[in-house]
């Protein structure tokens, strides 16, 4: 096969906490009107995937291509079902909701998926002082945690970190985490669409939860978080003497 550069076609999310940046700052076109909070430029998720939009593939599944050319695509000797790689531009003129996506192991034994959901994302513009939370704080038990998210008070349980242009923040399956408000991201993470949300309303509509369901959902989010999530920092630094130096724009796990 003769490959050429694949332009895809965009699923887009007009969730609540979206804005106009990926127009204004990015150019992007063809954009519907409204706030518009993510669009997924790499997309092989079920009911979401995306096809090849000109050239001699047009109208060819991302699938598709991925079940029939795996080498080429992906790697040789590498198999799967979907293409492995999800990335998107996202538009958090509003705080995203505080959410996670399970691991790879818990999204097999409680989510009947084949992997979980790790993400990182590479901070395109933020607005000064902006940031992000990333994470529980150490020696936060799940009672405790459970209250904090009851209050909505995740100051209390979480760790907030800043969020500049330029940095990377890397966010393994089961953190518990949330950016804005005014930061726009692009993100990069396995091929999953599965969370947990912590909030009362709704971010496609921004409609309010009964609280049977919200209590479900606090559950489910408290069976799925990692605990180990307190190694955080805002970026990979090295201390010379008093002073700290910002080396290289990472968030990993000591």
């Amino acid at each position: 096969m003769d490959w050429y550069p694949l332009r895809l076609t965009t699923p887009v999310k007009q969730h609540v906490f979206g804005g106009r940046a990926l127009a204004e700052r990015l150019g992007r076109t063809g954009l519907p009107d409204g706030p518009v909070a993510e669009t997924w430029e790499v997309s092989d998720v079920d009911g979401e995937g995306a096809r090849v939009a000109d050239g001699s593939l047009a109208g060819l599944t991302l699938r598709r291509l991925v079940e029939d050319r795996p080498d080429e695509l992906v790697g040789r000797g590498w198999r799967g079902s979907h293409f492995p790689v999800l990335t998107k531009f996202i538009d958090g003129t509003g705080a995203l909701p505080v959410h996670l996506h399970a691991d790879d192991d818990t999204a097999r034994r409680r989510e009947d998926e084949p992997h979980g959901k790790t993400e990182a994302w590479h901070v395109l513009d933020a607005a000064p002082g902006a940031s992000a939370l990333v994470g529980v704080k150490a020696g936060v038990d799940r009672d405790t945690l459970h209250r904090a998210l009851l209050a909505q008070d995740f100051d209390a349980v979480m760790r907030r970190l800043p969020a500049r242009a330029g940095q990377t923040v890397y966010v393994p399956g089961g953190t518990l985490h949330s950016f804005g408000p005014d930061t726009l991201v692009y993100e990069i993470e396995q091929t999953s669409d599965i969370q947990q949300h912590a909030m009362r309303r709704r971010m496609e509509d921004d409609s309010e939860l009964d609280d049977a369901e919200w209590h479900t959902n606090l559950g489910r989010l408290l069976d799925q978080v990692s605990q180990a999530s307190d190694h955080f920092t805002g970026g990979l630094s090295t201390g010379e003497g008093s002073r700290s130096v910002q080396v290289a724009a990472l968030s990993g796990r000591k």
